[in-house]
């Protein structure tokens, strides 16, 4: 008998997905500066908005707080990146 927690089966495009929210969420974050934001990426942006409201209540504050630090590593990542391509 296992003594491991029944896990959710492993989605090996789930770091692809993430990358392209990720890329998109930059791009809208980009188009709202410039004043360019359309209604279509605007409701794109909101519907995500409101799944990671979601995900917060589910996944409660220890988990969230790890992917707050994981996502301000990630972002500090980027930015180092894109001065080392400068």
């Amino acid at each position: 008998m296992s003594t491991k927690r029944n896990r959710k089966p492993h989605d090996e495009l789930w770091p692809d997905k993430v990358r392209a929210c990720r890329a998109g969420i930059a791009k809208a974050l980009r188009d709202i500066e410039s004043g360019e934001l359309d209604m279509a990426e605007f409701e794109k942006l909101n519907n995500f908005c409101q799944i990671a409201l979601a995900l917060m209540l589910d996944a409660g504050s220890p988990a969230w707080g790890r992917a707050r630090v994981k996502a301000e590593w990630a972002a500090y990542a980027e930015e180092v990146k894109e001065k080392a391509n400068g």
